[in-house]
């Protein structure tokens, strides 16, 4: 029995599997198109939303002036919201097939930018300009009790902070971690087609 092992010509005859493009293509429309229908179902529902409210303006007529104001702030957090996100759409309109899988790692690392903006920035300011709206079109119909304040704002201020403190968080993760997952993919296939 021959001890010596020739490493060199042993690595030389290793096969090397070359990455499945099929593969590759497929986690990338899937993501594509899991990006447009979670694009399309935030501005139906925020557009939804936002009728809602108007029509609550209409059906109700507020009396007094921090009511609309208040209306008319939750719309605008609406507003600027959706205009931000749309924003990804051009992104992920320029994902097609003839692209090489460098572009692709590319364009996808622009798409993830452009998630953590909207997750964090335009989130906040989201939010913040939301929870004012609200707190500001619910003095009308609070204000009859000290105790109906308290109440109805301390319910209101405790959802805002579950949604802040542990929903927004865990969304973000869990959509960072999808994001992540396929650029790390990508960066895989990209290295092999390199090496090969």
């Amino acid at each position: 029995m021959n001890d010596n092992i020739d490493f060199k010509d042993l690595w030389q005859t290793k096969v090397t599997e070359t990455p499945d493009i099929k593969e590759v293509y497929y986690l990338i429309n899937k993501e594509k198109k899991r990006l447009l229908k979670r694009l399309i179902a935030t501005n139906i529902i925020y557009f939804l939303t936002a009728t809602y409210i108007m029509a609550i303006w209409v059906y109700y007529k507020p009396q007094l002036l921090s009511t609309k104001i208040g209306i008319s702030v939750s719309i605008l957090a609406i507003s600027i919201f959706i205009l931000a996100q749309n924003q990804m759409l051009p992104l992920l309109k320029k994902v097609n097939s003839s692209m090489t899988v460098s572009d692709y790692v590319d364009q996808f690392n622009k798409v993830q930018r452009k998630e953590k903006f909207l997750q964090t920035t335009m989130m906040n300011i989201y939010l913040v300009l939301l929870a004012l709206g609200i707190f500001i079109y619910m003095y009308e119909y609070v204000a009859k009790t000290v105790v109906s304040v308290l109440l109805t704002y301390g319910i209101t201020s405790g959802w805002f902070a579950f949604n802040w403190f542990y929903l927004r968080p865990k969304t973000i993760k869990k959509q960072q971690a999808k994001t992540n997952d396929l650029i790390a993919k990508l960066e895989t296939f990209k290295n092999q087609l390199t090496d090969a």
